[in-house]
């Protein structure tokens, strides 16, 4: 597999120093120091087999139980905003890591995600609106996978609702906004709510 990474912020150039990557507006002010579990930095993997995944750093050293590391940090140069391809290594396997500018800057996180409606079978989340995103994409936990759920907005809230579920059962759900730029789709991080279906109703009595 391959790994690249691209950066979610305006920035102009990169430069390094002692402590990380600091990306850096045209005025010469410091935008963003990059650091190896910084969530606004993501990963995208291209598998063997043609698949691609799209991880936050700290998501994909978990997924990969292990460490990324950056292993010539003193020949980054400043550059303009495009791409810049670096050494690295996974797991200690030599790789290369290619650095993207998108001029754009993603969608604040998601806020006051919290369970706003409940049942024996069904369970229903809610989060506040951010204008600077333009969706959000809602999943539960369920059947050892994530399923997506479909969410609608209504006032200052977004709310997405998961049916057929089993009474007395805790579900967990996360949920993240995103931005559309260009060719480019830029996420938040993801919130997590967890929340019990009701006891299901005895019958027979």
């Amino acid at each position: 597999k391959s790994v690249s990474l691209y950066m979610t912020g305006g920035a102009d150039s990169l430069t390094a120093g002692n402590d990380g990557y600091y990306a850096k507006k045209s005025d010469g002010s410091t935008y963003f120091r990059f650091i190896y579990n910084e969530t606004k930095i993501r990963a995208k993997v291209v598998y063997t087999n043609g698949s691609t995944a799209d991880y936050p750093i700290g998501e994909l050293c978990a997924k990969l139980h292990g460490r990324l590391e950056i292993s010539d940090m003193q020949n980054a140069r400043p550059w303009a905003a495009g791409t810049v391809t670096l050494p690295a290594k996974i797991n200690g396997i030599s790789t290369s890591l290619t650095l993207k500018v998108t001029g754009a800057i993603p969608p604040y996180n998601v806020g006051g995600l919290a369970c706003d409606g409940s049942s024996d079978d069904s369970l229903t989340v809610s989060w506040d609106t951010d204008p600077s995103a333009d969706g959000y994409t809602a999943e539960i936990y369920k059947g050892g996978r994530w399923v997506s759920l479909p969410s609608s907005s209504s006032g200052n809230k977004v709310r997405a609702s998961a049916h057929a579920l089993q009474g007395g059962s805790k579900y967990k759900f996360r949920v993240r906004a995103y931005r559309r730029s260009e060719s480019d789709t830029m996420y938040s991080d993801y919130a997590y709510v967890s929340a019990y279906t009701l006891p299901s109703a005895v019958s027979g009595l």
